[in-house]
């Protein structure tokens, strides 16, 4: 086999997988959007059917009218925006005192906030809920 051949077939076994890995990610976002569209009696039925029939349009329409839709984005377009604004600004103070000023201990308290950047949100999680609880936040939407 030539190295012209071996490259082509190389380019070909890599393309599969990458074909084979696309589909596995595709198949639950596929699934979601067919049980959206089916009602009630036909979402456990076995074996699944992948193309509902006939499809409930109106399952989009409920989704949409039967809880304060506007509402809720409205309150999270406030938060998105709140939260994004301080964050732009917490970071900005941070990111300029860290390039320009000069202390002891600054290299330290860097890799403290790039450790920090590195956890995942799961470990915070229980923590903020505590916190929360304690405040007051919770079940006050």
């Amino acid at each position: 086999m030539g190295k012209k051949a071996r490259e082509h077939l190389d380019k070909g076994v890599v393309l599969l997988i990458l074909a084979v890995g696309a589909v596995a990610v595709m198949i639950p976002f596929f699934w979601m959007i067919s049980t959206s569209l089916k009602g009630k009696q036909d979402i456990l039925t076995f074996p699944p059917e992948w193309i509902p029939r006939p499809p409930y349009w109106d399952n989009y329409i409920k989704g949409v009218t039967m809880i304060p839709f506007a509402q809720y984005t409205k309150n999270t377009l406030i938060i998105t925006s709140l939260r994004l604004i301080g964050t732009v600004a917490a970071s900005s103070l941070v990111a300029y005192s860290f390039a320009r000023l000069r202390a002891p201990g600054l290299g330290f308290l860097f890799l403290i906030v790039l450790s920090t950047m590195m956890l995942p949100s799961q470990v915070t999680l229980i923590p903020i809920f505590i916190i929360f609880s304690k405040i007051g936040w919770v079940d006050t939407f």
